[in-house]
């Protein structure tokens, strides 16, 4: 249900994500969904949210409505039982686990290594945009140069075509990440996680691990584009 960021991290931080095994959810949604806003049997997805506070220790999991924007909450959030829409949170409370729903969109898991502030942050192409990583970093407060970052698994530039009204956002300010299609003039490939590194780099942090996982390849996690092609 568990996977590791395969990285040295501070005593008493975990960094990871979910796989799709290990959980109770079934049909297309097997094993271990988390997302109550995709159809499946919320008691199910409930039950895979319980076992997954169990498996990592936590009594607390903050959860988010995201809605593809910039907005980052402080945890925790005041009603635990309505999440708050948003695609980022952070907090200093110890204890408290932050979680973002992806599946093929940019998960960016934030920390200091010299205070307790920690961050989850969904990143889509629309936050990109948006700017939600750097307004994440503001919200914390931190300063950038102290704080860590791990890109955990999304689509990869491979199997990301998109049109210019996507590709069209990014052209001016990250032309490398960027790439031609090989059958479509009008399509790109679109590197999303190069796009979060840069955007971490420019505000100032500087230590950031990629996964390198791919949602679209890897079986152990969810995506989208996968799910829509078959």
């Amino acid at each position: 249900m568990w996977v590791s960021a395969e990285i040295s991290l501070p005593p008493g931080l975990l960094v990871g994500c979910t796989v799709t095994t290990g959980g109770v959810s079934a049909g297309v949604y097997a094993e271990s969904n988390m997302a109550l806003h995709v159809g499946d049997d919320a008691s199910a997805v409930h039950k895979n949210r319980q076992m997954l506070k169990q498996q990592l220790g936590y009594e607390q999991i903050q959860w988010l409505d995201q809605v593809h924007g910039n907005h980052c909450i402080e945890a925790p959030f005041t009603n635990p039982h309505v999440p708050p829409e948003a695609d980022a949170s952070w907090t200093r409370h110890t204890g408290l686990a932050l979680a973002v729903l992806t599946a093929d969109c940019v998960p960016v898991l934030l920390w200091s290594e010299q205070t307790a502030a920690i961050a989850a942050v969904h990143a889509g192409w629309r936050g990109l945009q948006q700017e939600v990583i750097q307004q994440s970093l503001a919200a914390i407060g931190e300063p950038p140069a102290q704080l860590c970052a791990w890109i955990g698994p999304c689509i990869s530039a491979r199997h990301y075509e998109v049109g210019e009204d996507v590709w069209g956002h990014f052209e001016a300010c990250y032309p490398a990440c960027l790439y031609a299609h090989s059958e479509q003039e009008s399509k790109r490939l679109l590197d999303l996680p190069a796009i979060a590194q840069a955007q971490l780099h420019q505000a100032g942090v500087t230590r950031v691990y990629q996964s390198n996982w791919c949602s679209f390849t890897d079986p152990r996690f969810y995506s989208y584009r996968l799910s829509a092609v078959k």
